[in-house]
This record gives structure tokens, C-alpha cells and sequence, in this order.
């Protein structure tokens, strides 16, 4: 049981907890258990009531039974839920029963008898309209948004040249009309007409942004760390990238490479859109989804996708590798924020030093450890480096590497017999 009884009588409702009297329609409670299904899991306590009295099942048990068969019976798909009975004292200081119903969280999307599709917001069990039923079947993967059907698209609206130049690359032997035709349902038949999917406009299509405008990059650089705005607007650059998703993953990358931060001290890459499926902040490294698998399996064969659900993970390990702080990733209103800073400005390096040589003012927690090693021992060797800094060797070679690149160190004389240098 995730509470103990004293948290049990006292606990307010909330996002993953409810209560409920063992007197309730069974029907009813349908509603509630789809909703924490649908939503991030819970607890639905039978026994007591909305004024926190505690009334117990043992004077109900024929309605018990009926609660017993409600994830299965009036929930659809079913629910699997687990469930235990614990002793408790009701009201009249009788000894009596509590039925605890824990209802995970699930990947597939849950509506109760009559098919409506309730969601757990707050301390609610809120029923979602047509949109918002819509969206959570795209989250779920219910349903993916990259095969709707785009209204008055039709096949005209496809390069095939560009199609073409895909079908060599992944070896297809027919013609570019007939990889569009045949593969991954990218024509879609939809009351009587022929139109093409998202995932075929978004990839191969003419011109993308006539049907999805926002379907876009846009790239601010702000000077300084923090975004403002009127009279003390601080923005330096702002470029947008348009086209094919290929075009734009391209332009962008190109470009921010070149732009090395988006503030003076991290990047922040915004995501419209809520987290999908089962996957959530605390799960991020773990739990994966893939929201549009066919745009992500294009992006595989361009190899800007290594493997599926690596991503995150990865970015952990290289962060931590390289002597940076953690990725950092919010959501707020439908947006995803991904933040990743470049070390600790001001952190353990003089800003009177800084004033000598600015790239100082940007180093990471490892750079800047190794910088003043050497300051004081320019003799030192990497293995007493990572002694002293508590990481491998790889890290220090790595560090140094970068060091070496930044132009702050050299290394003078022979491995075994020489030593390092500050540039000034």
C-alpha cells in the first residue's frame, strides 16, 4: 500500500489519489479509474466519504463486488488494477475494512461504458471533448497525427525528385510514384478522395508550410542570460528555417553550430506539444516513445537519428563526460523545454582573469579544475589530473583536448619529460 492508514484518512484528493464511499454506483466509479489510467496513475480508497468519514465496505459488500469487476467489465480496454483489503475502525469505533484499488499508469487510451474518455486533472476526473480526446489518443500512440489525412492535398503536391533521390538511398527498386503509392500509408482514401498523409507532406512535400505553417525552426540569440523585452529588447539574432523537415534538421544545425549558444550560457530548445505516452520528466532516460515513428524512421536513414530512444540517455552521458551540469528539461502549458548550459560562468575562475581572456569565463567544472592544475604544476601529469579531480583518464584527455582546441593550454617538450603551458 503506498499510504499508511493515518496518511489515508487525512489525504486531501489530488492528481493520483480519490476517495470513495463503498455505497457509490459501481458505474461511477468507472469514470475515475479510467481517468488515472489515462492520466499518471493513482489510488481510489472505497470506504470513505467525501467529509472524510470513515464508513468502511463490510456493510456493503454486495456493491464491493460490483466495484471488484468495474475495471473489467465497464472500462474499455479493461484496466488492470491491483487491489487489497486493510483493516481500518470506522465511525462508530467498530472494527471494519478499507478497499484500496491502485490503478497504474497506462500506455493505451481508457473510456468507461458508454465511451466517454475521462483524464485525471488535479483533483477532477475530467471528461474530454472530441480535441482533447483526439490529442490524448496522439500522445498514447493510439493514434498517430503524422497519418491524418491533409485536407485538399493531393499527390501533385509531392517533389519526386526529392523522392527519388530517397528511394536510391535506401535502395527502393520501383519508381519514386510507386514508393509513395505503395509504403507507409502516405496516400490516405478519406470520403471519396485521394489525399496524402502529414508524414508525406512533411517529408517529401512541394511546400510543407502550405499546410502546416508552424511547422518550422526558429532560432533567437539574446545577449546576455535572460530574454527581455520592450525598450530593452536584447535580441541579436532571430532566423527562421522553413521547407522539408530534412531541409530545416539541416539549415538549423548548420546554423546553431555556428551561433555556438543561444543565451551566453546555455541553450533552450522549445517543444510545443505535451510529453506523449507514458513517458514523463522523471522517467525521461528510461521510458520511450516515438510520437511520429515514420518521420523518425526517415530521419534514421539520414542518420540524425542513431537509435530509437537513445537520444536523451545519451545526451545525459556526454554532459556528465564532459564535465557539464545535467540537461535540464520543464513542461509548462503544452510546452517542452530542453535546457543545456555550457559550465558555471564566474564559478571558479577569477573574473579579473576573465577580463585577460574572455574564453576563461566559459569553462566547465573539469576545464577549469585541469586549467588551474597546470597554473600551479605545469609538470603534472594526467593520471595525477584525475586523481586530484576525481574522474577517469578519458575525462582529462577529453578536457585537455578541449582545452588545447580553446587555445588556453600547450603541452611543451616530450610526454614523459616535458611540461604544459598557460597561453596568455
Amino acid at each position: 500500500m503506498l499510504y499508511t492508514l493515518e496518511e489515508i484518512y487525512k489525504k486531501k484528493e489530488d492528481q493520483t489519489y480519490d476517495r470513495k464511499s463503498a455505497r457509490k454506483n459501481p458505474k461511477g466509479l468507472s469514470n475515475h479509474i479510467v481517468a488515472f489510467a489515462n492520466a499518471d496513475g493513482g489510488t481510489l480508497v472505497i470506504g470513505i466519504e467525501d467529509d472524510f468519514t470513515v464508513t468502511g465496505i463490510d456493510d456493503y459488500q454486495n456493491n464491493v463486488n460490483d466495484i471488484l469487476r468495474v475495471p473489467f467489465d465497464y472500462c474499455k480496454p479493461s484496466v488492470r488494477v491491483m487491489t487489497e483489503t486493510v483493516d481500518c475502525i470506522d465511525k462508530d469505533g467498530k472494527a471494519n475494512h478499507l478497499l484500496i484499488i491502485t490503478i497504474p499508469q497506462s500506455s493505451e487510451l481508457h473510456a468507461n461504458q458508454q465511451d466517454d474518455v475521462y483524464y485525471r486533472m488535479g483533483d477532477k476526473s475530467k471528461k474530454l471533448n472530441f480535441d482533447e480526446r483526439l490529442q490524448l489518443m496522439y500522445a498514447k500512440g493510439s493514434r498517430y497525427y503524422e497519418d491524418e489525412p491533409v485536407f485538399r492535398s493531393s499527390i501533385d503536391d509531392i517533389d519526386f525528385d526529392f523522392v527519388e533521390e530517397y528511394c536510391k538511398k535506401i535502395g527502393y527498386g520501383k519508381s519514386a510514384k510507386e514508393y509513395i503509392q505503395q509504403n507507409n500509408d502516405y496516400v490516405v482514401r478519406h470520403d471519396g478522395r485521394e489525399e496524402m498523409s502529414g508524414a508525406a507532406l512533411l517529408l517529401f512535400g512541394k511546400n510543407p508550410q502550405r499546410f502546416f505553417q508552424r511547422a518550422r525552426v526558429r532560432f533567437i540569440r539574446y545577449d546576455g542570460t535572460e530574454a527581455k523585452v520592450g525598450t530593452e529588447m536584447n535580441v541579436i539574432k532571430d532566423e527562421i528555417f522553413h521547407g522539408r523537415i530534412l531541409d530545416v534538421v539541416r539549415q538549423a544545425l548548420d546554423f546553431v553550430s555556428s551561433q555556438i549558444k543561444m543565451f551566453d550560457d546555455r541553450i533552450t530548445v522549445e517543444s510545443p506539444g505535451s510529453l506523449p505516452g507514458i513517458v514523463r520528466l522523471n522517467n525521461l532516460r528510461t521510458v520511450h516513445f516515438s510520437r511520429n515513428p515514420k518521420i523518425a524512421e526517415f530521419l534514421h536513414q539520414y542518420e540524425y537519428v542513431k537509435e530509437f530512444g537513445e537520444g536523451i540517455d545519451r545526451m545525459f552521458h556526454e554532459m556528465e563526460n564532459a564535465g557539464l551540469p545535467a540537461p535540464e528539461y520543464s513542461d509548462n502549458a503544452f510546452m517542452l523545454n530542453a535546457t543545456i548550459r555550457n559550465g558555471e560562468i564566474n564559478g571558479e575562475i577569477n573574473s579579473d582573469i576573465g577580463e585577460l581572456n574572455p574564453a576563461l569565463l566559459y569553462l566547465n567544472k573539469n576545464e577549469s579544475a585541469v586549467y588551474h592544475l597546470i597554473e600551479e604544476i605545469p609538470q603534472i601529469s594526467r593520471q595525477k589530473m584525475a586523481e586530484k579531480i576525481g574522474v577517469s583518464s578519458r575525462t582529462i584527455d577529453r578536457t585537455i583536448q578541449s582545452l588545447i582546441k580553446k587555445n588556453l593550454i600547450r603541452r611543451k617538450g616530450s610526454k614523459k619529460t616535458g611540461h604544459w603551458e598557460i597561453i596568455e
